[in-house]
């Protein structure tokens, strides 16, 4: 199976980077693969051209062309909360909450006996 095409590139300033010949802004300190389809539709050529003589070449100072994908963060030791959502369904018995199915017998009264009964309890 082919690896799918990359080009990433890496913000490496504290400001966002305009790259007008390819319209698309870089956010400060952040990393993109332009040639991932499910967000960028460019062609190598174009990113090519740029590198060479366009936005990406004019900014190279602050936009790095990487030939390898950044690296990801570093994990560091120690207890970590968990952002994944727990499922009370696959394990009802981590639940603090108890719920209980109740059924009350209907009153086999009329309304105005009700309403009788009601106002007994006012007086």
């Amino acid at each position: 199976m082919d690896k799918p095409a990359e080009f990433w590139i890496s913000n490496v300033s504290e400001r966002n980077v305009c790259l007008g010949d390819l319209r698309l802004t870089i956010p400060a300190r952040k990393h993109m693969n332009l040639l991932d389809s499910r967000h960028f539709h460019f062609t190598w050529e174009q990113l090519q051209k740029s590198s060479e003589s366009g936005s990406l070449y004019t900014k190279r100072s602050m936009v790095k062309v990487r030939k390898v994908p950044p690296p990801l963060p570093a994990v560091k030791s120690g207890l970590h909360v968990s952002t994944a959502p727990l499922f009370l369904t696959e394990h009802p018995e981590l639940s603090q909450v108890v719920i209980r199915e109740e059924h009350y017998e209907e009153l086999q009264i009329s309304d105005e006996e009700f309403a009788e009964e009601m106002t007994k309890d006012d007086e």
